[in-house]
């Protein structure tokens, strides 16, 4: 995917149109309607500021890498389902939570479902306990 291509894809799944993005770059929607067409490129610090607001990486954003975040990778199950995103991430912190979580449930039970939200309870209540003595 081309440089457009790709800013094109992250626009959309965030939702946004061009006059958003332009105004949260302090750009003019020409521009970014530009870039996406392939007319023009951003010069590199503008480059960088794309990358750091969709949390990406900058190889991801010129198009030679498929992981938008190479901090990021994706646990999944046997399936292919993502149970949880581990490393740098923008999420919110419900999400981040969220994701913890289904880590610690892959991590303790692989792909059974038999895990209860209180079990996952029980192992971080645990685990505060024994992180609490190693502090003291």
């Amino acid at each position: 995917m081309s440089f457009g291509d790709v800013l094109r894809s992250l626009r959309k799944q965030h939702h946004m149109t061009q006059s958003d993005l332009a105004r949260v770059l302090g750009v003019a929607e020409s521009a970014v309607s530009m870039w996406e067409l392939g007319r023009r490129r951003p010069d590199h610090e503008m480059m960088e500021q794309i990358a750091d607001y969709f949390n990406v990486d900058m190889n991801y954003l010129f198009g030679k890498s498929d992981v938008p975040n190479a901090y990021r990778f994706a646990i999944k199950a046997r399936n292919g389902e993502v149970l949880a995103w581990v490393g740098k991430s923008a999420a919110a912190p419900q999400e981040a939570e969220e994701s913890r979580r289904r880590a610690l449930r892959f991590a303790l039970w692989g792909d059974a479902d038999d895990m209860t939200d209180a079990d996952v309870e029980d192992v971080l209540k645990y685990a505060d306990y024994i992180r609490s003595k190693k502090n003291k």
